[in-house]
């Protein structure tokens, strides 16, 4: 049976009539709202169809980010640039994706998840053509910048529409399954590459990732705006609408379930969007946890995804195996996404992000301080799968610890900030690689994977096993308790 809206059982004061009332009125009903999608125990059809979507547009995310990579050297000769000139080319994706990060999340707190995230995927579509046709370098430079706008502002929002669409118990789950899907993008974007990039047809590899703005126009159609932000907003008609929909086609698809009355914890104040409210005392532990996750998990990334090959070929590996053994630890970060969908909802966010860094570093060490074959393909195998399960941790918990109102502000500017990490430690590694050779820079991961696991450890709790035991309760037939959740965020 359905619960109205006016029966769901609140706790706290009324928030006082003042100047501010509305706002923190706004608040309060986006937390009403939150909780009746929590409660769902089952995935609706509408939120398979946003999972599917969201995939997509993160393939072309990930597609529009291999793509320079992948036609560099192509670009090299055919233009007569020099080193230099391809690493400032390397660099303007980057200048783009902070821009875009920081920019594309207030610009969703303040207009919307649904028409942000379709301008910024149309942004790096049009990004990528631009690439294509671009005559010089100059142009070049300037539509590799926009593709970066676009790539960083779309990942960070969709980030928050998975925490804001989909029920509490579901959400690690989904964003290990958006990312997991969507990074099958890079293998697909590879092979096109090998096949068009001889045959010197390397401009039609930016114009593969400019299609993603035909998957943008069926979002249009397919993808809600988040229930929680139109709350927020004051648009509690709209936000009724679509949770509505949502608990009618549960109540269709699971008609002896009886849902469970939500139960939020009101607030008296409301937090107001901006850039600096995430520096408020309130939210500032916050900001640097979610800024510093980040920061360490994409210089990891960026670290071993950039330097393992040129580390195992100065180790004497002949140029071929140090390629095979990469492409094999790409296909174990795929698998280590799949492992993430039933894992992630299972633990308390920063405990599993902590288990996981004792794994990494763990596996550093052997990869680093070993030198066998056999050793670097086994730890790196576990490495790569744990490595994966960080990567769809994050990106749920450094969200998800922000209130409505800045969340995707908060996201933007902790995953933008974090871009600078894949910069400068690209550049550190090389410092410390001609200074202390292999084993110098595995310490180094080392380092910053311990760092990675200290600030996961002093994080808030988000209550995900309280709301995974209320919905196995609710599957078993019984009466789902009130979770015991005093994020606030949420």
């Amino acid at each position: 049976m359905l619960l109205a809206p006016s029966k769901i059982r609140q706790k706290g004061k009324e928030a006082p009539m003042t100047a501010a009332a509305p706002t923190t009125d706004n608040h309060n009903q986006a937390l009403r709202i939150g909780a009746r999608i929590d409660r769902l125990s089952h995935l609706t059809k509408s939120h398979r169809a946003i999972a599917v979507i969201l995939a997509a547009l993160f393939a072309f995310d990930v597609i529009d980010l291999s793509a320079y990579s992948l036609v560099a050297s192509s670009i090299r000769a055919a233009w007569g640039l020099s080193l230099e000139s391809l690493g400032v080319l390397t660099s303007m994706v980057y200048v783009g994706m902070f821009v875009g990060a920081i920019v594309g999340g207030r610009l969703a707190d303040r207009f919307g998840r649904k028409t942000v995230i379709l301008v910024a995927v149309a942004t790096f579509s049009l990004g990528s053509l631009g690439s294509a046709i671009a005559p010089n370098f100059e142009v070049l430079a300037i539509t590799r910048v926009l593709t970066g706008v676009g790539i960083a502002a779309t990942s960070a929002i969709l980030y928050v529409l998975v925490n804001e669409l989909f029920p509490k118990s579901f959400r690690g789950r989904m964003m290990a399954t958006v990312l997991t899907v969507g990074t099958i993008g890079a293998p697909l974007i590879v092979g096109f590459s090998l096949v068009v990039v001889p045959a010197g047809m390397w401009h039609l590899v930016f114009v593969a990732g400019g299609l993603g703005i035909i998957v943008a126009a069926i979002a249009i159609k397919v993808l809600p705006e988040s229930p929680r932000w139109l709350a927020s907003r004051g648009r509690s008609d709209e936000a009724e609408r679509l949770v509505a929909k949502f608990e009618r086609q549960f109540q269709a698809a699971h008609p002896q379930v009886t849902l469970p009355e939500p139960i939020v914890e009101e607030v008296k104040t409301a937090t107001k969007s901006s850039l600096w409210a995430i520096f408020k005392p309130r939210f500032i532990r916050r900001t640097l946890i979610a800024t510093g996750l980040f920061f360490l998990m994409l210089s990891l990334q960026a670290g071993v995804g950039q330097w393992l090959p040129t580390i195992l070929i100065e180790r004497g590996y002949p140029a071929a195996s140090a390629l095979g053994i990469t492409f094999i630890l790409t296909f174990a970060g795929i698998a280590g996404g799949v492992i993430g969908l039933f894992i992630i909802d299972r633990f308390e966010r920063k405990w599993l992000l902590v288990g996981c860094a004792i794994v990494v570093a763990v596996t550093f060490a052997a990869m680093g301080y070993i030198d066998s074959v056999v050793v670097i393909i086994l730890a790196g195998i576990v490495n790569s799968l744990a490595t994966a399960v960080i990567a769809s941790g994050v990106a749920t918990y450094a969200t998800e610890i922000f209130p409505t109102e800045i969340r995707a502000v908060g996201t933007g500017f902790s995953n933008g900030f974090a871009r600078l990490g894949g910069i400068i430690n690209s550049l550190l590694i090389g410092v410390i690689f001609t200074a202390f050779a292999v084993e110098g820079v595995f310490t180094w991961f080392i380092l910053l994977v311990v760092l990675f696991g200290i600030i996961a450890a002093l994080g808030p709790r988000v209550g995900v096993v309280a709301a995974r035991r209320a919905r196995i309760a609710e599957l078993a037939g019984e009466r789902s308790q009130p979770m015991p959740d005093s994020l606030v965020a949420e």
